[in-house]
């Protein structure tokens, strides 16, 4: 098959962004690899150049915040396009930004990659941690009608949806929307050279990465923390804070239950990948206690760092870890604690479970099989052979 050039669209490309924008740069580097051309349009970042070639990536920053998509960006997105021959442009339903594309009748075909945004009502939900926070956070909406809007319209109108796990794609087909397109399942992917260093820190560690937000089931840290048997246990959470209507930092309230608890925690911050990397060698185990996640980044990387999780059910993650020897259970019973604790209490099952994951990695979302399995779906979706 003639290789492909695919052209992606997001603001959230890293530095800037959490898991779509991931998603984004390991997608790209995948088909890179592969023989396939990619290119990224996204927004500009102070101290980078609006052009350049990363390693075989050619990334356009070619616009600010406010003008994510507008007329004049959509036509730079064409000319672009244009110029580089795309075969198919992928966007993410997250913000909405293909919406004014996907209304231009000359263009490539758009591909849509839902990962999670404020029109599902799934994502919305996972957010509200008291009752009374729900009419203002639909407040909240209507104020962002705009970008829900956008978001709906790009579900609805792509010229094809995919998806990297099957919850979601079952969340989708549940949701009266009237469709006008196919959906597909491809799961994400990231590099599946194992870390061949995986030291663990002398003191026991937990290891919570994502933004620090009630959708991330930061509300059962405390009791998850105190209930495990094993003491004189770190926690270590690395992600940025995020805000929540009628509570403010989450950052700082969350400070304050695990204090009250007397945890031992220590936040991160926002860090480099090299630092998250370190963060995932000091780990014993890595936790997910979400309320939702179509299919994190998180484990991804704790496959690829060959680290044991302890998840919830919620979303896509079973589907990622059924098969390796990591564990599920609810977050707001003791069980999770329990499950923790066996790992804690186990060096040999913390390795096994390790390995397992890195053998779920290379098994299922290496590169090579994902980028298979991707250019079959689009190609096949969109009739491009």
């Amino acid at each position: 098959m003639k290789p492909k050039t695919i052209m992606f669209i997001g603001w959230e490309f890293p530095p800037r962004g959490g898991g779509v924008g991931a998603y984004m740069a390991n997608m790209a580097r995948a088909l890179i690899d592969a023989g396939h051309k990619a290119l990224m349009v996204t927004g500009r970042m102070p101290g980078s150049p609006d052009e350049e070639n990363d390693n075989g990536l050619v990334i356009y920053r070619v616009y600010d915040q406010a003008q994510r998509g507008k007329q004049d960006v959509i036509k730079r997105i064409l000319d672009l396009a244009e110029k580089h021959d795309v075969d198919w442009i992928e966007g993410s339903d997250h913000l909405g930004e293909c919406a004014g594309l996907l209304k231009m009748r000359s263009r490539p075909p758009v591909v849509i990659k839902v990962h999670g945004c404020s029109a599902l009502g799934i994502l919305r939900d996972s957010h509200i941690l008291k009752a009374w926070q729900r009419p203002v956070i639909l407040l909240s909406i209507l104020r962002q009608w705009r970008t829900i809007f956008a978001e709906k319209y790009c579900i609805q109108r792509a010229d094809l949806l995919l998806t990297p796990s099957w919850r979601m794609a079952c969340e989708i087909s549940r949701i009266q929307w009237n469709l006008t397109n196919s959906l597909s399942v491809v799961p994400n992917t990231i590099s599946a050279k194992p870390f061949i260093d995986t030291t663990e820190a002398d003191r026991p560690t937990i290891l919570f990465v994502g933004r620090i937000d009630i959708g991330k089931g930061i509300q059962w840290l405390p009791s998850i923390m105190k209930n495990l048997r094993q003491k004189n246990v770190l926690l270590e959470i690395a992600g940025g804070d995020s805000y929540a209507r009628g509570i403010g930092s989450l950052r700082s309230w969350l400070e304050r239950k695990l204090a009250y608890e007397k945890i031992d925690v220590r936040f991160l911050g926002k860090v480099s990948q090299e630092h998250l990397s370190e963060a995932y060698q000091r780990a014993w185990v890595v936790i997910l206690p979400s309320r939702w996640d179509n299919f994190p980044t998180i484990i991804l990387e704790a496959m690829q760092h060959g680290k044991p999780v302890v998840s919830s059910p919620y979303g896509g993650m079973v589907e990622m870890l059924t098969g390796t020897r990591s564990r599920i259970a609810l977050p707001d019973s003791p069980d999770f604690s329990r499950q923790i604790d066996a790992f804690l209490a186990d060096a040999d099952l913390r390795r096994e479970a390790g390995l397992s994951m890195q053998e779920k990695l290379k098994a299922e979302f290496s590169s090579q099989k994902v980028v298979e399995k991707y250019i079959q779906a689009v190609t096949s979706g969109l009739s491009l052979h």
